[in-house]
């Protein structure tokens, strides 16, 4: 849960007996919500303390306290990846959040949906150096555009949306924005967002950070069209992949990871009308005297063998292998009409096993052998969706490790695909 309000007071019959509260903060706004549940309390000799969880909250201010008209979002586990493209100055305050004053390159600004976007690493500067732990979410980033005739909150919100599922997907954590500031008729209106957030430590490296100027620019502008062509694909696509970030068991990843390898080759190799085998094998494999010899024939290996046995082999299995691609080949499809390097066969019929009993198959026996395989999976399903998206800048593979690179450095040519070994 994330501190919302700082230097607030509360009387204690707003937190015992009702489920609303009203308060007044330091700076004369006012606000008010419902009461979820109480999370703690500690008293002392003079005071108590009541940490709660709300919900429904609204905060007036007034505009003499708000500098411009803008839309201000908080974002939670954002961190700008690198650095930013733009520097801006820290004012020095008493509040712990802001850093001292000073000059820092932390900020970001890029066209979507058609305005002007401002994004800011507020603890740029201040991220601990080396390993670091945080136990939950961090409330660490803000994102800004300003205020037009004619704005509701429904479109700046699905602009938003967007933008979180974005930063998500580059920066390698699930970024998303807690509280909205945006202009009212009675003032400055403040709403919070429970949006259910992994804790700042469930990340992985970044897919495109900011190592290069401009790059996380270029990622959110040259990925908007593809994302609003299908925006729930696309939003439940990068949850999938947030979610593996979350769990810390190697099979768990590998299976979702396997789930996203064959959501995503399904997108990109669309609906096949032809058939994989012989269009008229579904009309061949219906005769009755077909089935009456098959059936003979599967009696040969066993009198308890059952003719409901034989129909499904030929209804199910069968008529399967001619209407949908086979796992592998699905992969090798949708690879070669990307440019993407495959796995090979062998590796991709791993998933087998782990998708049927969550367990990697004994192939993969040393933990560098599971490690490799893991990089392998998340690189093919990175590569994919980076294709999809037509973004054309600098990323970062895990299978290859070195450094960022180009994407046109990790495509190979059509005809040099080597599926199949």
């Amino acid at each position: 849960m994330f501190r919302v309000f700082h230097r607030e007071h509360l009387d204690i019959r707003d937190v015992f007996g009702v489920d609303t509260f009203s308060a007044a903060l330091e700076d004369g706004s006012h606000i008010t919500g419902k009461l979820a549940f109480v999370k703690s309390t500690s008293s002392g000799p003079i005071n108590s303390h009541i940490e709660c969880y709300i919900s429904c909250a609204t905060c007036v201010e007034s505009y003499s306290s708000v500098l411009a008209p803008r839309w201000v979002f908080r974002l939670a586990n954002y961190c700008v990846g690198g650095f930013g493209d733009r520097m801006t100055e820290y004012k020095s305050s008493n509040d712990s959040l802001v850093i001292e004053k000073g000059q820092h390159r932390n900020r970001l600004m890029f066209m979507f949906s058609q305005r002007e976007w401002t994004l800011d690493d507020d603890l740029y500067g201040r991220w601990p150096k080396g390993d670091f732990t945080f136990p939950g979410p961090v409330v660490s980033g803000t994102l800004s555009t300003e205020q037009r005739e004619g704005d509701t909150e429904s479109v700046l919100n699905q602009a938003a949306r967007a933008i979180e599922d974005l930063l998500s997907l580059a920066l390698g954590g699930d970024i998303k924005w807690v509280q909205l500031r945006h202009p009212g008729d009675a003032g400055m209106q403040i709403q919070y967002r429970k949006p259910g957030l992994l804790s700042f430590n469930h990340r992985w490296s970044a897919l495109a950070g900011n190592w290069v100027c401009g790059n996380v620019r270029l990622f959110m502008e040259s990925c908007e069209k593809s994302y609003f062509a299908d925006q729930d694909w696309w939003s439940i696509t990068i949850d999938l992949l947030t979610q593996v970030r979350g769990v810390g068991q190697l099979e768990v990843k590998c299976t979702l990871l396997n789930t996203l390898l064959d959501r995503i080759t399904a997108k990109v190799n669309g609906d096949r009308n032809e058939a994989v085998i012989d269009q008229s094998l579904p009309d061949r494999i219906d005769r009755k005297w077909f089935r009456c010899v098959l059936h003979f024939l599967l009696r040969t290996l066993s009198r308890k063998w059952e003719r409901h046995r034989t129909d499904t082999l030929c209804d199910v299995t069968i008529k399967g292998w001619n209407s949908e691609l086979s796992f592998p080949d699905k992969v090798a499809r949708a690879c070669d009409l990307l440019g993407v390097q495959a796995l090979s066969r062998s590796q991709l019929g791993l998933r087998h096993k782990l998708i049927h009993t969550g367990e990697l198959d004994k192939k993969l026996k040393s933990t560098d052998k599971k490690v490799e395989y893991l990089f392998g999976v998340e690189s093919l399903v990175m590569m994919l969706l980076i294709r999809m998206l037509g973004f054309e800048g600098y990323i970062y593979l895990p299978s290859h490790p070195s450094r960022h690179k180009k994407v046109s450095e990790f495509l190979v040519p059509v005809s040099e695909q080597n599926v199949g070994l």
